[in-house]
């Protein structure tokens, strides 16, 4: 398994524009449909993390009261850039 980020977002895009073109049946048609389904689905979950991430940050930065509290936020910050496509 590669650990290569992909981007559901654009993949849902790919196979929905699969699907809407000319495909040999109805069948084939849902199968691609279902496909973009769950790339789109994959896509929402990856921004709701990010969401919850950003908001689990700014809820511990409230209570952080020293240096090593802080330490595991640029790890999050990391996952949180990641998520967004930032790096």
């Amino acid at each position: 398994m590669s650990a290569e980020r992909i981007d559901h977002a654009a993949k849902a895009r790919e196979w929905n524009d699969a699907a809407s073109g000319p495909v040999p049946s109805v069948n084939d048609a849902s199968a691609l449909a279902a496909i973009a389904q769950v790339h789109a689905t994959l896509a929402l979950v990856e921004q709701q993390r990010a969401g919850n991430l950003i908001a689990y940050v700014a809820s511990a930065q409230e209570a952080a009261v020293s240096p090593e509290d802080f330490a595991w936020l640029e790890k999050v910050a990391g996952q949180i850039r990641e998520a967004l496509g930032l790096t």
